[in-house]
């Protein structure tokens, strides 16, 4: 049964990343590399404040789902995402955005509600749900780009409304799947500072995360401007394809470790998802090796030449983060939030630091390798704890 939620996680996040690999191509080709540029930034902020959002109503419910009352739950979080999305709209009318603000911030909304009922459909196990939200998103945000393209709306707008478009039809589709879930009415309370708490030391790492990985964008915007930055951004997003099957396995391995209470299987498990993650990942990295520059430059434009050169560079961050992602559910699944902020954090003060100085000294190159540095630390971090963990138990 694991395996089969791996293998169908894997299929749906395949037939995904091809159809925003398909868009990212479209958005260059039809709008160009400034414009990627822009949709980039946006992508960024609305991650920034999903961050925000999650501190209540993200991950840490899956560990709380599992014993806990779900409507009790789902109303703090609710309460949470509308105070947050009312927070977006004043604070971004005082900051100069290329885009509307209002569809923005309903944007924000939905996808924040989206993110909430994924953590409910993989507390509950249905992750075959999670996975058809998870492709649908993207399949039609691609159908609606092009619809866009064909009006002659190539410009940041178009992609927005693109997005807001299939982003409200996935929600609605997500809250028929959660009308027949068989919610816990009668089980534990848990008071709202208790969510805080747990979901602070979430937040906190989701933003080292964030600012480890994409800190680079804002001095590369910048420093060298637009243009430059999608065509960084571009290398990036490929190469975090290759994750795809790591974050199946990490998806599924979370749900078995929130709904289990003995130490050995969890950890017997987490060895078992760390072994498929690496292979995995390994065998998608050497096919995306063999793969000729001139395919890149010729589905991206000449300007895209130094994509392959910087996958590669990026390729030790991708392996750490390939293991971090199972090291890192592990143990937000017993409840140990701490372990990977700590890890999370330390990450981030590196690439914080020197991120400006790499750039400037080094160009793009040094800014990835200081990344893929950052990225090993972490994993490390998170290794020795982990078999920390183990030789307690023993």
């Amino acid at each position: 049964m694991v395996y089969k939620k791996i293998a169908s996680t894997f299929v749906s996040k395949v037939i995904a990343a091809a159809c925003n690999l398909v868009l990212l191509y479209i958005t260059i080709r039809f709008m160009g590399a400034e414009v990627r540029g822009n949709i980039s930034l946006l992508i960024l902020n609305l991650s920034f404040i999903m961050i925000f959002s999650e501190w209540i109503a993200g991950p840490v419910l899956v560990y709380f789902f599992a014993n806990n009352n779900t409507q009790q739950l789902l109303l703090k979080a609710y309460a949470w995402i509308l105070s947050t999305t009312i927070l977006v709209f004043i604070i971004f009318n005082f900051i100069s955005i290329p885009y509307s603000l209002q569809a923005f911030t309903i944007l924000c909304f939905v996808q924040c509600s989206i993110s909430l009922h994924n953590q409910v459909l993989i507390a509950f196990g249905k992750i075959t749900h999670q996975n058809f939200i998870q492709l649908i998103q993207p399949i039609l945000t691609l159908i609606l780009v092009l619809v866009h393209i064909k009006m002659n709306a190539t410009n940041i707008e178009g992609y927005l409304h693109s997005y807001l478009v299939a982003s409200i039809i996935t929600y609605v589709i997500q809250l028929i799947f959660y009308a027949q879930l068989s919610k816990k009415t009668n089980g534990n309370k848990v008071g709202f500072i208790a969510l805080a708490k747990s979901g602070g030391y979430t937040t906190a790492t989701n933003i080292a995360h964030l600012v480890t990985n994409r800190v680079s964008y804002f001095y590369i915007n910048t420093i060298l401007g637009a243009t430059a930055l999608g065509i960084y951004s571009t290398s990036i997003s490929l190469a975090e394809t290759i994750l795809m099957a790591a974050s199946s396995a990490g998806l599924v391995h979370y749900s078995v470790i929130s709904n289990s209470s003995n130490h050995d299987f969890n950890i017997q498990q987490t060895n078992m998802f760390a072994k498929y993650s690496i292979l995995i990942t390994l065998l998608l990295f050497v096919i995306v090796f063999f793969i000729p520059n001139q395919l890149f430059t010729t589905i991206f434009g000449k300007d895209f030449n130094e994509v392959k050169h910087l996958i590669l560079l990026y390729s030790p961050g991708i392996f750490s983060l390939s293991l971090t992602l199972v090291y890192s559910h592990f143990f937000s699944g017993i409840g140990n939030f701490k372990v990977p902020f700590i890890a999370g954090l330390t990450s981030c003060i590196v690439t914080g630091t020197f991120a400006k100085t790499a750039l400037l000294n080094f160009g793009q190159e040094g800014i990835l390798i200081l990344t893929s540095v950052s990225l090993v630390i972490q994993f490390l971090i998170l290794y020795y704890h982990f078999k920390k963990s183990n030789q307690k138990q023993n």
